[in-house]
């Protein structure tokens, strides 16, 4: 799982205060990773239930994504990480997502768009902003969003909240776009000077579009739709402003 991906779920996790049972579909590594299971680590304190198609080091049920093997409103929050892509039918597979999840529940998705992602030969397609506004809309109320440029995005997320929508929703959602881009920011300061410098020669070396790309790499876009009644979007309107200039852009529909 790539970093980005790892922090909008840590991130999702403590904005949304998600509970438990989690039930994650599709990440579940070969091989022990060397800091233990990432997703895992985002949720300490809820159960957890890793569900893989395959054989892998840490999973706790076999099964596939079109055919799932739990009971309707099993889960108080479903994840699924870089997992779509290799999936022939996405919608299906969000359908039986969106079945196992409990009313009032979250559903978080994310997906590597660009070059440095999951790219492997069973990948059967890219996925867009679009497309998981298209997935989420059976949710009552969704928030999609993606790092990159506006024509260049390389990672795509979702969380989508099935209804009854609670208040916590619109806190988790005003948390949420305020503590990512401080987030993703940290990322991309995290490197040494040598990996700084590097980095530097190689943006020297560069044509400007790859140019322009690498300073948009941190930018955060946020798009909300809400099938609510009025004042839920209303509040959505109100509580989610950025606490500060940020550069991130957020747009609400419904």
């Amino acid at each position: 799982m790539h970093e980005y991906a790892h922090a909008f779920v840590e991130t999702a996790s403590g904005a949304f205060e998600l509970a438990g049972p989690v039930y994650e579909f599709g990440f579940c590594p070969a091989v022990d990773p060397p800091d233990g299971d990432e997703l895992h680590g985002s949720f300490p304190e809820t159960g957890y239930i890793g569900c893989e198609l395959g054989e892998a080091a840490r999973i706790d049920r076999l099964g596939s994504l079109d055919r799932l093997p739990f009971p309707d409103r099993a889960a108080r929050t479903v994840v699924c990480v870089d997992t779509l892509e290799h999936v022939f039918e996405p919608g299906k597979a969000v359908e039986e997502m969106v079945r196992v999840l409990a009313p009032g529940g979250t559903l978080l998705l994310c997906e590597s768009t660009g070059p440095g992602g999951s790219e492997t030969i069973d990948s059967y397609w890219r996925p867009t902003p679009h497309a998981l506004e298209r997935l989420l809309a059976p949710l009552e109320a969704t928030l999609v969003g993606w790092l990159g440029g506006e024509q260049s995005p390389h990672t795509v997320f979702g969380v989508g909240a099935k209804g009854p929508v609670a208040g916590e929703f619109v806190r988790g959602v005003n948390r949420l776009i305020n503590r990512l881009p401080a987030r993703l920011q940290a990322l991309g300061a995290r490197p040494g000077w040598a990996r700084r410098l590097g980095r530097r020669l190689l943006v020297w070396l560069e044509g400007e579009a790859r140019r322009r790309r690498r300073r948009e790499r941190h930018q955060v876009h946020f798009v909300v739709h809400v099938a609510a009644a009025e004042p839920l979007a209303h509040k959505l309107l109100l509580g989610c402003a950025p606490e500060e200039p940020t550069g991130t852009r957020l747009d609400l529909s419904r």
